[in-house]
């Protein structure tokens, strides 16, 4: 009777997700999806190719963190009607998508689908890892959304970018003359606020989910690390454009995740460890409340 429930919940959590992205983004106007991406608007065509395929990733493994309390030994239970419930907004993206783009949504909708899938089958057994994809997500689009007013706000799979802001821009000098950054200073600099924002949660998420080193590493490189692999299949042959850019700095972004993560994960295994009740012969005492 529980799972004839939490089937179908899992289901809409997972279809609301993806749903919302899709009307958010085209509402506040981060995505221009159905335009003819002409008249430099070119520039952000395999940006919108590769973000449908994250919108759809993050699907299932919101879904199963949200109902992670349904399942606590069997969180994989949610991926499947995850999947279905991503899948079901499809067509919405069909509708968004215009001539233009909607050659390409069922085919990366279904791509980013799987991969979330396979997060959710291969991360179940931690509700706290699910939850650092689900949050990595938040976060990229509150920081996106709240800097829609300050200028141009172009969104990525796993990134955001402001273009327009003075204060950002007076950076790009500094940011050019930084190995391998060269040219992408004008993108670098609009993104630091996304940038920070995430290497923020990894650390805070690697602390919350530290049961073990290897726990809290996963959870602090969750979801930048999926965000990175959406890029693995190029939206383009020749991979240009602003989206190579946001490629080249959502991968550097999660190496840089992973090494705070895992730095985050082992202080905090060892804290945790020293602060642990003990009897006395000297053995370690389980912390309550420490399962899930």
């Amino acid at each position: 009777m529980r799972q004839a429930i939490a089937w179908p919940l899992a289901a809409a959590v997972s279809a609301a997700t993806v749903a919302g992205q899709l009307v958010v983004g085209q509402s506040a106007g981060l995505t221009t999806f159905g335009s003819d991406f002409t008249a430099g608007a070119e520039r952000t065509f395999d940006a919108h190719i590769t973000l449908m395929q994250w919108m759809f990733l993050v699907g299932p493994p919101v879904a199963a963190a949200a109902l992670a309390r349904w399942w606590p030994g069997d969180r994989w239970l949610a991926a499947l009607p995850g999947a279905a419930g991503a899948a079901a907004v499809i067509p919405l993206l069909w509708w968004y998508a215009g001539p233009s783009l909607d050659g390409f949504a069922a085919d990366r909708a279904l791509l980013g689908l799987a991969s979330g899938t396979v997060a959710v089958f291969v991360l179940a057994g931690s509700g706290r890892v699910l939850a650092a994809i689900a949050a990595h997500a938040a976060v990229v689009w509150l920081v996106s959304l709240a800097l829609r007013p300050s200028g141009n706000t172009v969104l990525y799979a796993g990134m955001g970018q402001v273009v327009g802001v003075e204060a950002l821009d007076s950076l790009r000098p500094g940011l050019r003359s930084l190995p391998y950054v060269g040219r992408d200073d004008y993108h670098l600099a609009g993104m630091l606020p996304v940038i920070v924002a995430v290497l923020v949660l990894s650390v805070v998420m690697a602390a919350v989910a530290a049961r073990s080193v290897l726990e809290g590493f996963t959870a602090g490189l969750a979801g930048p690390f999926f965000a990175a692999l959406t890029y693995a299949a190029p939206a383009s042959p020749d991979h240009s454009g602003w989206n190579a850019v946001a490629d080249r700095t959502v991968t550097a972004l999660a190496v840089c995740c992973a090494v705070l993560a895992l730095l985050t994960a082992v202080v905090a295994v060892r804290w945790r460890e020293a602060r642990r009740p003990r009897t006395p012969d000297g053995s370690s005492l389980p912390i309550p409340g420490a399962a899930g």
